[in-house]
């Protein structure tokens, strides 16, 4: 199994009321059963055959959704999350999945469709994601598999940084100030 990195990225409001960028994003504060069922489709066809891939069925990837939105990761920031729709077809694209994980907001997961790949969609959605948390948060985290170096080229790219690879050990930094 890969190991995992955690990263942070510290926040800024600048003081500016948080809009949504781009009219094709949809927060998550309400999921219909349908939505849900097809987030758990793009989850499972973007992750399936890739390095963060874990063998779930589509089912195991529904109950994942299912869990998640249930508090699994802490409690579920739908208001902070988004999904990106195609305007022609109104198929979801890609999204950025965020809970509030030991008292501090995390990116649970990041995906884009494969044919909406190259055309910096997950940068745009994680900077929906960051400009929403902005508002409420001084910090966020999300943790990316070692290896993923596409993911990992975006993150830094967006300002975060890798802050370890053991959660008591991260936030026990954090707690100290460090």
């Amino acid at each position: 199994m890969r190991q995992k990195i955690i990263m942070k990225k510290k926040l800024t409001s600048e003081n500016q009321p948080y809009r949504k960028s781009v009219e094709q994003f949809m927060n998550l504060e309400k999921l219909s059963e349908e939505q849900q069922k097809e987030l758990a489709w793009l989850l499972w066809e973007t992750f399936h055959g890739t390095i963060d891939d874990l063998g779930e069925t589509p089912e195991e990837m529904e109950q994942e959704v299912t869990a998640m939105l249930n508090g699994k990761y802490g409690k579920f920031l739908g208001e902070h999350s988004f999904i990106s729709i195609d305007t022609e077809s109104g198929e979801f694209q890609g999204c950025g999945l965020v809970s509030f994980f030991r008292e501090i907001p995390l990116i649970i997961y990041v995906s884009v469709r494969s044919q909406a790949r190259g055309k910096r969609l997950s940068t745009v959605i994680l900077k929906e994601v960051i400009q929403s948390l902005s508002q409420e948060f001084d910090a966020v985290y999300l943790v990316v598999t070692d290896g993923n170096t596409i993911a990992e080229n975006i993150y830094h790219q967006l300002g975060f940084v890798e802050v370890g690879r053991d959660w008591d050990t991260v936030l026990n930094k954090n707690e100290e100030g460090e």
